[in-house]
């Protein structure tokens, strides 16, 4: 998914990459391509997303924050109160921002 949204091979989507690829929401939120990001930010490979995990990913592109505020965004998207995000909350709010984007 990364290679295909980042045009200029910099290793980050910039804001424009982003709009480009939103443009075709079909493919965007493909179940390959969701596959894909969730398993991204699901390092451990325990098919849920924790706000540790989400830290890290941040991190790592240099957009680090408080960790309250990775508690708060697994909350919001956590509908089953396990305090993680599974792929199924991770598809859900992907298809919300992707649709919300667009409307």
């Amino acid at each position: 998914m990364m290679k295909a949204l980042d045009k200029d091979c910099n290793g980050y989507i910039d804001y424009q990459e982003f709009i480009s690829a939103s443009t075709n929401k079909l493919v965007l939120l493909s179940k390959q391509n969701l596959l894909a990001a969730f398993r991204t930010f699901d390092s451990d490979g325990s098919g849920k997303v924790s706000a540790e995990e989400l830290k890290q990913v941040f991190d790592t592109v240099g957009n680090r924050k408080d960790s309250a505020l990775w508690s708060d965004i697994v909350s919001e998207v956590d509908s089953n109160g396990d305090k993680m995000i599974d792929f199924g909350e991770f598809t859900e709010v992907m298809q919300r921002l992707i649709v919300d984007h667009h409307s």
